[in-house]
């Protein structure tokens, strides 16, 4: 436990400062830097997390071609090959339905299939709905996780909720 304490406390204090809010000039360079990594790759236990920076590309049956962010959960694989598994390939778009002044979040597992999160807030401010669709995705993690024996930790939860939310704080706005 004391392990886990002092991961989450240096994801705080290592991650916090450089994922601070966007400036214009930043929001520019992560949409150009394309799908290499925001954040991570982040060891865990028998886990790998990481996040993409904002790329456009499939993002489940409702986005077929959306900016994104894909947010990772790998497993260790047994042996001494030193490979990872997928056990969530999460595509988060954040959109916008047209002609209102909605603030939109979807989020779906590519390895599980399902959408995970898909909601829409009357008005134009993310950050609310941003806030609810990163704990609908960490329950998701969190039930994956305890079903398949993997180690839940809370370096897990406090690394979602930091990286993803700044990251979708700079992503762009699709219009569905």
């Amino acid at each position: 436990m004391r392990n886990i304490l002092l991961v989450a406390f240096a994801l705080l204090t290592a991650f916090t400062p450089t994922l601070s809010a966007p400036t214009e000039t930043t929001k520019y360079s992560l949409s150009i830097r394309q799908a290499g990594l925001a954040w991570g790759p982040i060891s865990a236990g028998n886990l790998k997390l990481y996040l993409t920076n904002p790329h456009t590309g499939y993002a489940g049956p409702k986005f077929p071609s959306a900016e994104r962010v894909n947010f990772h959960v790998d497993k260790k694989d047994a042996g001494p090959r030193g490979t990872y598994s997928e056990v969530v390939n999460m595509h988060i778009v954040k959109y916008s339905n047209v002609g209102s002044d909605n603030s939109c979040l979807y989020a779906w597992d590519s390895v599980t299939k399902k959408t995970v999160f898909d909601e829409c807030l009357d008005s134009d401010e993310f950050q609310p709905v941003i806030r609810k669709g990163v704990q609908a995705i960490k329950e998701f993690v969190d039930v994956l996780l305890r079903n398949a024996n993997l180690l839940p930790s809370i370096a897990v939860g406090i690394a979602l909720v930091v990286a993803l939310t700044a990251v979708l704080t700079s992503a762009a706005v699709v219009a569905a």
